[in-house]
């Protein structure tokens, strides 16, 4: 399942789609064993491919199991929790916590009763619909989906499932597809909601209030705005670890610049890497080689890619990004590493 996603991620990375492609592909990547998971047989071997998917209910990042999964306990699951995870991983919202003297709602396990049943009950309360109204919509629509991801349309083939609702807008869907049609129509929300975490995950912390206020003024303006605050736009080179370990071994090799966490660093390394930890690549570009060339790495790939931007726009030609996978990929492959300051 995490490597469906990694390599959708990849694929939009590498291509440079739009950001709306999480939410609206109508393809994804898998082997057989997932495919079976999800219903589609007939799929051969264990690589991962581009696969076109027939149902639109498999579409986009709402339906990975790796997503269903990380939004449910691995048993059960619940309108509410994966309510609260869609609209905070995807919109952007983030609910208040509950008020201490309201219980938590259970399913009823003599089956007599459905949580969406039991949810309405809660509603009542004038407190508790304020942020039900917004959250337990996105969690009914993907009650379709079990605790692993897979389709069902009954609960233990008992009680039908029912994947309508309603959104606090007004708008209504009477099924998964429909609600994932009205999430893609919320791209925008999705493409800020995305940049900021992307955004925080590069600066190691979370955006103060300029931060916040910034983004949006570079979202609201789009490249012309970005360009003109001077932030990176070029298109970096991406590599593979089987490429970058290539590199590493001619003579002379690339510089290979790690710009992950020191503490990351000193866990595991390329050996001979310089680490810098991306807050501090802008201040020591002066000091930095301009005669031979650069890869830039980290643990996953994403601030790998903004490192090389920055490199480019102060001039440097010969810089790759090692892409999705980063460091771990090398570590897991059984390539040289060090550790400490070698």
């Amino acid at each position: 399942m995490r490597k469906e996603t990694e390599n959708f991620f990849g694929h939009i990375l590498d291509q440079n789609l739009p950001l709306r492609e999480f939410l609206a592909a109508d393809y994804s990547f898998l082997n057989r064993e997932l495919a079976e998971h999800y219903g589609m047989p007939g799929l051969k071997g264990n690589h991962f491919r581009k696969v076109s998917l027939p149902n639109a209910s498999r579409g986009g990042i709402l339906g990975h199991g790796s997503f269903l999964t990380a939004s449910a306990n691995g048993v059960d699951t619940s309108p509410v929790v994966r309510g609260i995870y869609v609209m905070n991983k995807l919109l952007g919202y983030t609910p208040p916590p509950p008020p201490d003297d309201v219980p938590a709602i259970e399913p009823d396990v003599r089956g007599a009763t459905t949580l969406r049943e039991q949810l309405i009950k809660h509603r009542a309360d004038a407190t508790c619909a304020q942020c039900h109204n917004k959250i337990d919509p996105a969690g009914f629509a993907l009650e379709n989906y079990d605790a692993i991801g897979g389709w069902r349309d009954q609960y233990d083939r008992k009680l039908k499932v029912d994947a309508s609702g309603k959104l606090p807008d007004g708008k209504t869907f009477a099924s998964n597809a429909e609600f994932r049609k009205l999430v893609v129509a919320q791209d925008e929300t999705f493409t800020r909601c995305l940049t900021r975490r992307l955004l925080t995950y590069a600066i190691g912390r979370q955006l103060i209030r300029s931060g916040y206020d910034r983004l949006n003024g570079y979202l609201a303006g789009g490249m012309d705005a970005w360009k003109t605050s001077g932030l990176p736009v070029e298109a970096t080179a991406g590599i593979d670890v089987d490429t970058l370990k290539e590199l590493w071994g001619q003579s002379p090799g690339p510089m290979i610049l790690d710009v992950r966490q020191r503490n990351e660093y000193h866990a595991g390394h390329i050996q001979g890497a310089l680490n810098i930890e991306l807050g501090e690549l802008q201040e020591h570009l002066d000091g930095l080689p301009r005669e031979i060339p650069v890869g830039t790495v980290c643990a996953s790939g994403m601030r790998a890619s903004v490192a090389g931007s920055i490199l480019q726009r102060d001039g440097r030609e010969n810089v790759q990004v090692l892409g999705v996978g980063g460091t771990q990929d090398w570590l897991d492959l059984g390539y040289p590493i060090a550790t400490g300051d070698e």
